[in-house]
């Protein structure tokens, strides 16, 4: 008897339509559905408890990642970084205030970027926004954990734009 040989895998329309529709799909959800999960400029800066550490995600994140030191209005105008460090384990720090908005609690903390994102190593709250700390002062905790873990001096602007386009990793 002798056995018919198959020349290879010739796709039918069915599964060339399958195909078709999961492109459609990835391409609409990729172009419409992602672009609303980017983080609300007015929400309230949040923090995580991951893995036993506090870690900036949201808008305090972005903040962190894309924002200069001391340009106001980032995000909403809530959140201000004050200034940009190496850190004496060689990583890089920014120190920030985030006001909560009228008659809310306002925080001022030190982040320090790792391999899990932007960890919190302190973080202040204050009682309202009328009490938050003046423009160009960090309240003294932060100031303290500051000097310890800082390497030096504050990055300058140009510093702090090459650590921001290598993903602040050294």
């Amino acid at each position: 008897a002798a056995r018919k040989v198959r020349k290879g895998w010739r796709w039918s329309w069915l599964e060339w339509g399958a195909l078709a529709a999961v492109l459609a799909l990835g391409v609409g959800l990729g172009k419409f559905g992602l672009a609303d999960w980017q983080p609300d400029p007015q929400a309230p800066p949040s923090v995580a408890w991951r893995d036993g550490a506090l870690l900036a995600q949201g808008r305090l994140a972005l903040a962190l990642d894309q924002a200069p030191s001391g340009a106001g209005g980032v995000y909403g105008g809530t959140v201000r970084i004050v200034g940009s460090y190496v850190a004496v384990d060689g990583g890089y720090c920014r120190s920030f205030t985030a006001n909560g908005g009228a008659g809310a609690q306002g925080l001022a903390g030190l982040a320090c970027k790792g391999a899990a994102g932007w960890k919190l190593p302190v973080l202040v709250q204050y009682p309202a926004a009328a009490d938050k700390p003046a423009r160009a002062e960090l309240p003294a905790a932060v100031q303290a954990v500051v000097e310890q873990r800082s390497n030096g001096a504050t990055l300058d602007a140009a510093a702090e734009r090459d650590a921001m386009q290598n993903a602040w990793l050294r």
